[in-house]
């Protein structure tokens, strides 16, 4: 199901929930707000041959209840971390300088290499010579760019940050402290369930 499926059964059940349970007055509002401003994952995984399971590392998408998207530093803004926000702009930052690095020497190494085209004798050998040298060299920085994510924790890491601002969101809102909103998931769909003493 996408994001806004899954945004409206999450608000059917919000409803079904406040329906069945006649809540104290107030809280149908608590649950309304933290329905639009919990935080959602969603993890890319890949599922094997045999049914097991593995995390794509340092891929993920986090949105608020309503479906906003929270790209690169948003997030951690977000979830209140300012700190790592700071630390992912810092790693996009080195991510684009050793991708830039790596063109500006892979576009050195073909002119080199070009200009072998017009010299002759030994100036062509050394033109070529240093030319495919420089191309294979910045394979290296273009592969640490590649290879460097811009996120400053793993998805286990982000899980924690998702679950630490949803029950803070809980606390500031009032919810009672029996009272728990937790994500379930089948091969079907998935949802929120909601319980707790009303």
């Amino acid at each position: 199901l996408g994001p806004s499926c899954m945004a409206v059964l999450y608000g059917c059940l919000v409803a079904s929930v406040l329906a069945a349970t006649n809540p104290q007055p107030g809280l149908e509002t608590a649950l309304r707000a933290y329905d639009q401003d919990r935080v959602v994952v969603d993890t890319v995984f890949i599922i094997d041959d045999h049914g097991g399971r593995e995390i794509v590392p340092k891929h993920f998408q986090a949105r608020t209840g309503t479906g906003r998207v929270l790209a690169g530093p948003e997030f951690y803004t977000y979830v209140d971390r300012p700190d790592l926000a700071s630390e992912y702009r810092a790693r996009s930052k080195r991510k684009k300088v050793l991708g830039g690095v790596g063109l500006g020497l892979l576009a050195t190494g073909v002119g080199l290499s070009l200009g072998y085209i017009a010299a002759s004798g030994r100036t062509a050998n050394a033109l070529l010579g240093t030319g495919v040298a420089v191309m294979f060299g910045s394979m290296v920085p273009i592969g640490f760019a590649t290879a460097l994510s811009p996120h400053p924790v793993t998805p286990a890491e982000v899980g924690l940050l998702v679950d630490d601002k949803n029950e803070r969101l809980r606390t500031e809102l009032g919810f009672p402290a029996e009272m728990k909103v937790r994500p379930m998931a089948s091969s079907s769909g998935g949802g929120a369930l909601v319980s707790g003493r009303f």
